[in-house]
């Protein structure tokens, strides 16, 4: 009579874990990459604003991202992200879009 020693489980399903972990810590973005220094600009001041809580500033944010969209020189894409920390910020979660807002500059660096 022998013992056998089974292997410990199939290693595959730890490392898929482990893969897209991965792949969502590092390559993931959740904005758009800004298309001009305009937009970099913006996402400093909307930074600034949540930061200081700023009601001032935040509507100096949406004159600025007004005037960004009319001129064409922000994307669609750009638009979509910077009302997502805009509205937040507006209803008072100052918090969560001061995150955001970080999250966009983050982006931007790939």
């Amino acid at each position: 009579m022998t013992n056998r020693v089974q292997a410990k489980g199939n290693p595959y399903p730890i490392v898929t874990l482990l893969l897209i972990g991965a792949s969502l810590f590092v390559g993931c973005s959740q904005h758009p990459k800004a298309t001009s220094r305009d937009s970099l600009d913006l996402i400093k001041q909307v930074y600034t604003a949540c930061n200081t809580k700023n009601a001032k500033r935040l509507a100096a944010c949406e004159e600025r991202l007004a005037a960004l969209e009319s001129e064409g020189k922000i994307s669609k894409e750009e638009v979509k992200s910077f009302r997502k920390v805009l509205d937040l910020a507006g209803k008072g979660d100052w918090d969560s879009a001061q995150t955001m807002a970080m999250k966009y500059a983050k982006d931007q660096i790939r």
